[in-house]
C-alpha cells in the first residue's frame, strides 16, 4: 500500500504518519516533515521513532532549542 493512502485510510495510524515525515525529510521538506512526525506523536506520545524524526529535523531547521527537549524526552522514554 502506498504511503499517501495508509495515511488517508488511517488518520490514526502513527506509523504511516512517521514513515512520511521520513520521506518528507528525505526530500529535504522539512516543514512538512516535522507537521508528519508531530501527528505521529499526537497519536502516540511514546513513539520513539516520531520523537528522534522531530529532533532532527529541528535541529536541521536550526531550532536547537527545541531539538534538545525532543532529544532529552526521548532518553526519558528510553534511556537505554
Amino acid at each position: 500500500m502506498h504511503l499517501p493512502v495508509m495515511v488517508r485510510s488511517d488518520r490514526n495510524y502513527a506509523k504511516a504518519w512517521n514513515r512520511r515525515g521520513n520521506v518528507l525529510n528525505e526530500l529535504g521538506n522539512r516543514v512538512e516533515a516535522l507537521n508528519s512526525y508531530e501527528q505521529a506523536i499526537l497519536i502516540d506520545k511514546r513513539y520513539l521513532s516520531a520523537w528522534n524524526g522531530k529532533a532532527s529535523v529541528l535541529s536541521q531547521l536550526e531550532r536547537y532549542s527545541e531539538a534538545l527537549s525532543a532529544y532529552d524526552y526521548v532518553l526519558n522514554l528510553n534511556p537505554n
